[in-house]
């Protein structure tokens, strides 16, 4: 009889320790809610990252933009034809 007795707490016990509907539930809404937050942060990251990165791509244009147009006037400076060496962007005639 003891055996019985001992055997149903133990069943009462696993029963109790085990999460109810309603308990799993506000634990995943919980869970879903973190995830949403940490999602959204990441999101705001990954905007903000592809913003920079356009800003950077555009100065680097700009730079290198400017770098060529003071080498050509250097070179204009200097009597240096860039077509006549094939440095140029454009080549004399056809080949």
């Amino acid at each position: 009889m003891s055996a019985i007795v001992g055997w149903l707490l133990t069943l009462e016990r696993r029963l109790n320790a085990r999460l109810t509907v309603k308990k799993h539930s506000e634990i995943c809404d919980k869970a879903n809610a973190e995830l949403d937050k940490k999602l959204e942060k990441i999101i705001v990251t990954l905007d903000k990252q592809t913003e920079n990165t356009q800003m950077h791509r555009q100065w680097m244009g700009d730079s290198i933009a400017h770098i060529r147009t003071q080498i050509a006037v250097i070179r204009d400076r200097m009597g240096d034809d860039p077509l006549k060496d094939d440095t140029g962007n454009f080549k004399r005639g056809s080949r």
